[in-house]
């Protein structure tokens, strides 16, 4: 009885270490660059609407200057 314990403990150990190391080759680093990529997405048109939103205060405000010149 206990070797037989013994041969289906080794083999889960075995299945679980073929497991993790599939997934650590295979899946996991798919899942990060998917993440990483749609976090970097995010972080870009965040960068791009706060520097429109610089831009267009800075034509307000030279518009301003300018009609306060004539």
């Amino acid at each position: 009885m206990p070797s037989e314990w013994l041969i289906v403990v080794v083999l889960g150990v075995l299945t679980f270490l073929a497991v993790a190391a599939w997934l650590t080759e295979t899946a996991w680093p798919a899942f990060w660059r998917w993440r990483t990529g749609r976090r970097r997405k995010r972080q870009q048109s965040l960068l791009r609407a706060w520097s429109l939103d610089r831009l267009q205060r800075h034509v307000q405000q030279f518009r301003r200057k300018s009609a306060r010149g004539r």
